[in-house]
């Protein structure tokens, strides 16, 4: 697969007027093809199970990386509520390295805050923020932490109790690192 290939996958996943089943398998392609090259990948028979191997075979850099979480970012902001797609591009930008892609976490933060998202939508947020953090600097942590404690807030408010057990989790976490005004 060519880089244009890559192209045509994110103009998919951009393209509201497609089938949502397009729309999902595209975003499901790409994001594992940006896993397989990040630092977090799984074991390479991982993904010879879930990718064709045009996508095995691709490599991308940093730069392609951050570019494709750029659109992404992009399209969370532009997706219409209710559309069946954003729980999947929560999980996609989550998938991300925060090395490769600064703008991942404060877009996952300003989505989980500024938009009313359904209950499974709030907990992707938050799963994709714990998986952003692990390669977060603790600065830029104690940074985002009274946008975060904000979060919490609205997750308590919404009593969803797979939102309420994913923050808990994900506070305790950031607890065990120790970060200053936490």
């Amino acid at each position: 697969m060519t880089q244009s290939a890559v192209r045509i996958m994110l103009d998919i996943v951009t393209n509201g007027d497609l089938h949502l089943v397009e729309r999902r398998s595209a975003l499901k392609d790409l994001t594992l093809a940006m896993e397989k090259n990040s630092d977090s990948a799984d074991s390479l028979s991982t993904y010879k199970e879930l990718l064709p191997q045009s996508l095995l075979d691709l490599e991308l850099t940093e730069t392609e990386q951050s570019e494709i979480v750029q659109l992404l970012c992009e399209q969370i902001e532009r997706e219409p509520m209710g559309s069946g797609l954003l729980t999947e591009l929560l999980w996609a930008v989550g998938k991300s390295s925060a090395r490769v892609s600064t703008n991942a976490f404060p877009c996952v933060l300003g989505c989980a805050l500024e938009r009313p998202l359904s209950g499974a939508e709030l907990r992707q947020a938050i799963l994709s923020l714990e998986d952003l953090s692990y390669t977060a600097d603790n600065s830029e942590l104690v940074a985002q932490l009274p946008r975060l404690n904000q979060l919490r807030s609205k997750v308590v408010a919404s009593g969803n109790e797979a939102s309420l057990e994913a923050i808990d989790s994900y506070f305790t976490k950031l607890a065990a690192r120790k970060l200053p005004g936490l």
